[in-house]
């Protein structure tokens, strides 16, 4: 089972990567169009949240690289057009005393086939963080309330 949802989760990262650019430069104001307030994501050993309600948007970030959590803004990326169901956005992170582009991809998982974490639960939303020079995080998450 755990095979499966490793492939599963590979498997929707790779659609979602592969619907935006790599390269990333600026950000304008913030947007709408979340289903809820708060995104909750990541996979085994890290993890992101995102308040939708700020603006600009504000993230908390917990990665290997990182000594305890980081936090910032994020604005969309200019450079993606908007879609229902997907949202692409950037921002900057402190990584060992160094300040790195931070890119966010979120993606609604297609019907019927639900984003798989490494423990085999099921998640709306296919996840990648990523900070530039450093490392790439894939996981999956949901849209909450809370």
């Amino acid at each position: 089972m755990r095979a499966y949802s490793v492939a599963a989760a590979a498997v929707a990262l790779a659609a979602v990567s592969a619907a935006w650019p790599a390269n990333v430069r600026s950000a304008g104001p913030g947007s709408s169009g979340y289903p809820a307030p708060v995104f909750r994501g990541g996979n085994a050993g890290w993890g992101l949240v995102v308040d939708t309600r700020s603006s600009p948007l504000r993230y908390d970030l917990v990665v290997p690289q990182l000594v305890g959590v980081a936090y910032g803004s994020l604005a969309p990326d200019p450079q993606v057009e908007p879609k229902l169901g997907r949202h692409a956005l950037i921002g900057r992170v402190n990584v060992g005393g160094q300040a790195r582009e931070l890119v966010v991809r979120i993606a609604k998982a297609p019907a019927g086939q639900p984003c798989l974490d490494s423990a085999g639960k099921p998640h709306d939303y296919a996840l990648i963080a990523g900070a530039a020079k450093t490392a790439n995080w894939y996981g999956c998450g949901d849209f909450d309330q809370r």
